[in-house]
């Protein structure tokens, strides 16, 4: 843990692409 602005972006990241996921899924389930 010596780069925890890479652990923040990674973070950020990853929770961005859950959302798309997750609003994708919505999406086409309805």
């Amino acid at each position: 843990m010596d780069i925890p602005l890479v652990d923040e972006s990674t973070l950020t990241f990853l929770q961005l692409e859950t959302n798309s996921d997750h609003h994708q899924h919505h999406k086409n389930s309805q």
